[in-house]
């Protein structure tokens, strides 16, 4: 038994309803009517007298009179569907036969109207009560006699069926109501001893009967909720009933007369309890009955009033009217809108009462929450913190959440901010500041349980990077690196164990276990870091995923050269990755290049022996064999110098000439310069050391693929002081006249230079010069004469064939050899032959013997305009472009580009 204590509050308006003819009277049409029954709906408000008529009164105060019975009228029922009344009562004619009646109230106006009767004949007492299903088609009847009759038929095409009687009891019957169930429907029975309940079956057999309740009701006593639930009122308290069983109970207590269902509310009419009081009673006795109505949700009164001589109450038109004053008052008690209700609660501070009242009444979310936020207020103003966040929790997600964080983010109200944030969390509404703010609270609660629990929820959803760094922050690193591994954040995870813990060995533990790309991508940024601290694990790490091979992809898991940067102060542990993955066949230009500058730069941070010969190092970077295998070399040298000379090696050679340069490594340069064929670059180097030997071997080994580089000797030794070049200048000289290079008075104007050199340095020089250019031109000479002989002996040949004649003495064919007949041909270089021969092997009409020479002259002579024609081009071209102009000249004058075309005189001498 539930025993609340009712708030009471004037909910309704109260008013008297006034005639419509005389505004100023109070309507009292139903004053002389003995009324008994009082029913509602279709817009009418129905009441049964006691004599057995019936009287309508619609919403205008309009009555309407039709005479059912015409003895008395026993109970009174309406239909629910239907415009259509039911009554039990007696007629005069025969006042022992109980009867039916079905009246139509829409046909009450028509003439002759008689409504459908029903006797209950061999029936000894009164109808009590009466009950229609929805569906028009059943209909239970309770008589005085304790029995319940049943008629399963439709009432309206009632045609003499008989009726099954349902139960007998011992009592009247006080109530009957249907009740749908499921698939099938049942039937409350009150006594005044007894409530049970009837279900019916597909059969009669299957009939189920059951008592809900020893303790039954009186007439008038009873209702039925909008729920189909039966409400009992008794003088100890007020119950209710389902289908199955009791329900809640309301400690009402009073002699109750009567009781209503109004929208939800329950309405008793109760004797009110007299006072006891010494004053006399008055000779008239007055019936005072209160009226109260109760919201049994929401737990209050919205009215309570006493009325004098209350005839009944019915509910119509949205509200209660009550018939008072044995009929001379009906009072209209109309319920107050939900906004007026709401700001009577406010002013007395009945703020859960409000919400409870709106959330009943179907007032939209956004307006329970800002009752629910004045409530929060309310109690927030009165110090109680803790009952106030409770109901600001209520206000999620409609209130903006800055509102309430403002008024708690006091240190002392810390526990309250966190369950407000720990609740927008569980709804997913929080944001990065809101983790941020709640994971503070939690640091400063020191509470590392609902910490954990927090963020190991899997039905909380919050930033996990604001999480990450507010934990960080606040040094809760193992809770920060559960959530990295929870959600995958491994760089944050390794920023921690890195940063913060130092612990390098499970940070490369972790890497290991991540997937490649990943892994991949971390060493790259923490690399560097793990190198130097765990340098060896981090380089059998890398080992293995670099030479890692992806079959999807066709490709390498890493590439090596991404992760050079980390090994920037450990050049020896990347020497030994670097030559790692070369061996396993991933070469690369920048692998090479890398290992070539490592190899290089050791050579220079352990320095060359200063007391090696420098000849016999000259002769090894000539010399690949002694390069190679030499030991006077160090260690590293050899490393470098046999890296250089490798053919799996594909460095870059600008860069490979660029650091060995850089490292001044003698032989790899010498090397590389021999290897590019760049000769010049060898012979400048000797001379940027002024290493004469050096320098002469250069020219003796090279000279044949560059004759320039005698030249150059020559000039450099030009330049040169000392009187010790003698011998050095004499063998380039030898040199230069083999290869005819320069004009003696070139070399003459090259040497002039030198202040030091006499010329018994060129005497030997210029006297061979003078010898060979004699000779030439005794030869030239000699050739001179032989052509110009050979001219004049043509000229004479050619005068002779134009004034003389011919005389052919050949008696054979040049061609086949036989004895010339008729027809032959002669041709004027004196040869014979057959014509048949000579049309099979002339061309073009010309001498067969003859035309091989004479086609090969052509020929030479066109190849010489051809060459001359491709001379002057060059030289154009190599004069633009040299520095020494006069010795391009020269060169092209010795070739015979300026000769001029010599005419032989016809009478020469």
């Amino acid at each position: 038994m539930v025993s609340v204590k009712q708030r009471r509050f004037n909910f309704f308006d109260e008013s008297t309803i006034k005639d419509p003819q005389e505004p100023k009277k109070n309507f009292d049409s139903l004053k002389n009517l003995n009324v008994k029954f009082c029913q509602s709906g279709r817009d009418l408000i129905i009441f049964g007298t006691d004599e057995g008529s019936i009287v309508t009164l619609d919403k205008h105060m309009g009555l309407n009179t039709f005479q059912l019975f015409d003895s008395e009228m026993t109970c009174l029922s309406q239909f629910k569907n239907d415009n259509i009344i039911i009554a039990g009562g007696h007629d005069s004619s025969n006042h022992k036969v109980p009867l039916i009646k079905v009246l139509r109230l829409d046909k009450m106006d028509e003439p002759n109207l008689r409504p459908l009767t029903i006797s209950l004949n061999n029936v000894n007492s009164k109808i009590t009560t009466l009950a229609v299903h929805d569906g028009n088609n059943s209909v239970c009847v309770g008589l005085s006699s304790g029995e319940v009759l049943y008629y399963k038929c439709d009432v309206l095409k009632y045609k003499n069926e008989k009726p099954r009687i349902l139960y007998t009891g011992s009592s009247p019957i006080t109530g009957i109501a249907f009740k749908n169930l499921n698939r099938g429907f049942f039937v409350f029975v009150s006594t005044e001893y007894l409530i049970i309940t009837i279900t019916f079956g597909n059969r009669e057999k299957d009939e189920k009967i059951e008592i809900l309740a020893d303790d039954g009701v009186k007439p008038r006593c009873w209702c039925i909720t909008d729920k189909g639930e039966l409400v009992a009122a008794r003088k100890d308290a007020v119950y209710v009933y389902e289908h199955d069983g009791v329900g809640p109970c309301y400690p009402f207590e009073g002699d109750k007369i009567s009781v209503h269902w109004f929208k939800g509310k329950l309405i008793i009419a109760a004797k009110e309890i007299q006072k006891k009081s010494k004053a006399p009673m008055p000779t008239s006795s007055i019936d005072s009955t209160t009226v109260s109505i109760y919201d049994i949700e929401n737990k209050y009164v919205g009215f309570s009033r006493s009325f004098n001589n209350v005839v009944n109450i019915v509910c119509e038109w949205g509200s209660v009217y009550v018939l008072a004053a044995k009929g001379e008052q009906l009072i209209q008690l109309t319920e107050k809108d939900t906004q007026s209700k709401l700001q009577i609660l406010f002013k007395k501070n009945h703020y859960q009462m409000a919400i409870d009242l709106a959330q009943s009444s179907q007032y939209d979310r956004e307006g329970v929450v800002d009752i629910i936020r004045q409530y929060a207020d309310h109690l927030y103003s009165k110090g109680d913190f803790d009952k106030a966040m409770s109901q600001y929790v209520k206000t999620i997600p409609f209130l903006e959440p800055s509102y309430i964080i403002r008024r708690f983010l006091d240190s002392q109200r810390i526990v309250n901010l966190t369950e407000y944030l720990q609740e927008l969390h569980k709804q997913k509404l929080a944001n990065e500041d809101h983790t941020t703010l709640l994971l503070n609270c939690y640091t400063k609660l020191k509470d590392e349980q609902r910490l954990n629990s927090f963020l190991m929820e899997g039905n909380v959803e919050f930033d996990v990077d604001t999480g990450i760094k507010v934990l960080r922050q606040s040094g809760f690193f193992n809770q920060a690196l559960e959530l990295c591994k929870k959600h995958s954040k491994h760089e944050d995870y390794l920023r921690i164990q890195l940063d913060h813990l130092k612990d390098y060995s499970e940070s490369l533990n972790y890497i290991q276990k991540l997937d490649d790309q990943s892994a991949v991508l971390n060493l790259k940024k923490y690399g560097k870091l793990l190198m130097a601290n765990i340098p060896e694990k981090t380089v059998e790490f890398l080992k293995i995923i670099c030479v890692k091979y992806d079959d999807a992809t066709q490709k390498f898991v890493a590439n090596p050269t991404d992760f050079l940067h980390i090994f920037l102060i450990n050049s020896e542990l990347l020497i030994e990755f670097l030559e790692y993955i070369k061996k396993k066949q991933i070469n690369s230009k920048t692998i090479s290049n890398t290992l070539l500058e490592l190899y290089l730069k050791r050579v220079a941070e352990t320095g060359k022996s200063e007391n090696k010969n420098q000849k016999f190092l000259l002769e090894e970077a000539m010399n690949e064999n002694a390069l190679s295998t030499n030991s006077s070399l160090s260690i590293q040298e050899k490393y470098a110098l046999d890296f250089l000379m490798s053919n799996e090696s594909s460095y870059d050679m600008s860069l490979a000439l660029t650091l060995c340069q850089l490292h001044q490594f003698k032989p790899g340069l010498l090397y590389l310069y021999e290897k590019n064929a760049m000769y010049q670059r060898i012979l400048q180097y000797h001379m940027d050391h002024n290493d004469y030997i050096s320098i002469l071997d250069t020219c003796k080994r090279y000279g044949t693929q560059d004759p320039n580089l005698w030249i150059q000797s020559l000039q450099y030794f030009s330049k040169r002081d000392g009187y010790n070049l003698k011998d050095f200048i004499m063998q380039i000289l030898v040199n230069i006249e083999k290869f005819n290079l320069l004009t003696p008075l070139m070399v003459i104007k090259i040497l002039s230079q030198n202040n030091t050199l006499t010329i018994d340095t060129v005497k030997e020089y210029l006297l061979n010069r003078m010898k060979k250019e004699e000779y030439e031109i005794k030869e030239n000479q000699d050739t001179l004469n032989r052509y110009l002989k050979s001219i004049m002996e043509m000229k004479t040949q050619i005068d002779h064939l134009k004034t003389e004649p011919i005389i052919f003495q050949a008696n054979k064919c040049e061609s086949c050899g036989d004895e010339l007949n008729f027809p032959s041909i002669h041709c004027l270089c004196n040869h014979s032959f057959h014509a048949e021969c000579f049309e099979n092997y002339s061309v073009d009409g010309a001498c067969p013997t003859c035309a091989v020479e004479n086609s090969n002259f052509l020929n030479h002579i066109k190849l010489n305009e051809e060459s001359k024609k491709t001379l002057h081009d060059g030289f154009h071209k190599q004069l633009e472009r040299s520095i020494d102009s006069f010795e391009i000249i020269a060169d092209y004058f010795g070739k015979g580009l300026f000769n001029k075309i010599m005419v032989v005189p016809e009478n020469l001498p």
